[in-house]
């Protein structure tokens, strides 16, 4: 009776061994499962950083590009302004002597004019 007992003991320990084999098997297989799904979204976020990085670098360099134009435009437009100033001053000095050169002449006529009256 005691070796039947024993055996008994024994074979349910060994159903129960079992038992949890088979619940460490499946919990090993679920955090397979899992470590696999994190490795295949760690790649994914990989991806995502590296586009996000290749992304920022043209921003970078996009923004640098259109600072140098924004300068060279305000260089252009200070020099176009400088220009028109120029531009504007030799248009006045010309205007200024044409009138001068107007005046004289409606001088010389008026007094061209006046000697004829006279003679």
């Amino acid at each position: 009776p005691t070796s039947q007992t024993q055996d008994k003991r024994l074979r349910d320990e060994n159903k129960s061994l079992r038992r949890r084999v088979r619940e460490l098997e499946d919990e090993l297989r679920i955090t397979r499962n899992k470590l696999q799904e994190l490795e295949e979204s760690k790649e994914i976020h990989d991806e995502l950083f590296t586009v996000c990085e290749k992304q920022n670098k043209r921003y970078k360099r996009t923004k640098l590009l259109a600072d140098e134009l924004a300068k060279e435009n305000e260089e252009m437009i200070s020099k176009h302004r400088d220009e028109i100033k120029i531009l504007e001053e030799s248009k006045n000095r010309i205007k200024q002597s044409y009138e001068y050169e107007i005046k004289k002449r409606d001088l010389r006529i008026h007094a061209l004019e006046k000697e004829k009256r006279n003679q």
